[in-house]
């Protein structure tokens, strides 16, 4: 509810991908919490930012995706780090990505085909740096397409060049 940041949610909940608490599937809109400014959610996982810019996150967690130092599914919203500055966050498949509002790209979960952008392949159950050469512009907007067996593309709207020289 874009006039009092509660969110509600419903559909195939699974892996408690809808944050109510359960794994029951629902099949019209519940409370999950209130306080929202922005949610994006994938097939099995969500999250959302808080109005104080605080980062949540829960549903299936099996790679890591959720960013909370562990692989153990969620099914309630559950803070992310200690952050309050996040502007941005993207679901993909088994991925999350976020940026900070100093225009700072981190990523977490699956990494099997690079997705993560940090120069390996190895899965991360906390958000890590997206690496990016200096003449990177940062997101203003972005989201994730183009995941195949081998390649993933995160694309975004550029701004002005990255603090430091990238993210």
């Amino acid at each position: 509810n874009k006039t009092n940041g509660i969110l509600y949610s419903w559909g195939s909940n699974g892996d408690g991908q809808l944050g109510d608490g359960s794994n029951i599937s629902r099949y019209t809109p519940t409370m999950i919490t209130d306080q929202i400014q922005s949610i994006d959610a994938g097939n099995v996982n969500t999250a959302a930012i808080r109005i104080d810019g605080t980062l949540l996150a829960w549903g299936e967690n099996n790679e890591g995706q959720l960013g909370d130092g562990t692989t153990i599914s969620k099914n309630t919203p559950t803070i992310i780090g200690t952050a309050t500055d996040i502007q941005s966050i993207c679901i993909g498949d088994n991925y999350m990505a976020k940026i900070n509002v100093d225009q700072f790209l981190t990523s977490c979960g699956s990494n099997s085909f690079g997705q993560l952008g940090n120069g390996s392949l190895l899965n991360s159950s906390v958000l890590i740096p997206v690496y990016c050469a200096s003449n990177c512009n940062p997101p203003t907007q972005f989201w994730t397409t183009s995941v195949t067996s081998t390649t993933a593309a995160i694309n975004w709207i550029p701004s002005t060049s990255a603090p430091n020289g990238g993210y």
